[in-house]
């Protein structure tokens, strides 16, 4: 299953346990599949094969708990993402 919340600019799918074990992660989330130019992902540093953990101090499972909390934050308010890229953990702000 894929989703793309439209504002933030990215698509995404959830991780797979094949494809977490063959990038080295040990975690759940979902993996981004595309980020749109000059979108708020984009702005945020987020990259192609970045997979998100959480949003705030929520854990992400897969694509349907990371919709849901999207839509738990205010309307306007930034969310604070928890990215794993290449073996390290860093956190991008996206602004919506």
């Amino acid at each position: 299953e894929a989703g793309q919340p439209g504002a933030l600019g990215l698509q995404f799918q959830d991780l797979t346990p094949e494809t977490a074990r063959g990038m080295g992660s040990s975690s759940g989330g979902v993996i981004v599949t595309a980020v749109e130019p000059g979108s708020a992902a984009s702005v945020a540093g987020i990259q192609r094969r970045d997979v998100i953990t959480a949003v705030g101090p929520q854990s992400v499972r897969d694509s349907a708990s990371f919709l849901a909390a999207l839509e738990k934050l205010g309307e306007g308010e930034a969310a604070v993402l928890l990215v794993e890229r290449g073996g390290s953990k860093t956190y991008a702000i996206l602004k919506r």
